[in-house]
């Protein structure tokens, strides 16, 4: 009577726990969906890389400058960049930013999109 007390239990066991694939179904079903939107800026051209996933990556040219031209060129660029972003519900959540030298930076910007 024990033995099938307890095979009925380990049955019982195997049928409620979770399997592997049903937890990272689970887990990718309530991550959030983020874009990753890279910066390069070397003082005479800038270049914005918007991925969304590993491998479908846009990637934007801009050419820089202090003239007034060139700054409001690049700032429409990124008003573009960053409307469509918001438009689609994501919301800025982190950036940060590097230099390799004193003409060079690179800023990375984490966009999460709003859960419903």
């Amino acid at each position: 009577m024990k033995t099938y007390f307890l095979l009925a239990c380990c049955l019982l066991l195997a049928l409620t726990y979770p399997t592997p694939s049903f937890a990272q179904n689970t887990a990718a079903a309530n991550s959030p969906s983020i874009v990753v939107v890279r910066l390069y800026d070397d003082g005479s051209q800038i270049r914005l890389v918007v991925t969304r996933s590993p491998g479908q990556n846009e990637v934007l040219k801009f050419n820089g400058g202090s003239s007034d031209r060139s700054l409001t060129k690049t700032s429409e660029g990124y008003y573009q960049v960053f409307a469509r972003l918001y438009g689609e519900g994501y919301a800025l959540q982190s950036t940060f930013g590097a230099s390799a030298n004193s003409n060079d930076s690179y800023t990375t910007m984490l966009f999460v999109k709003a859960r419903q």
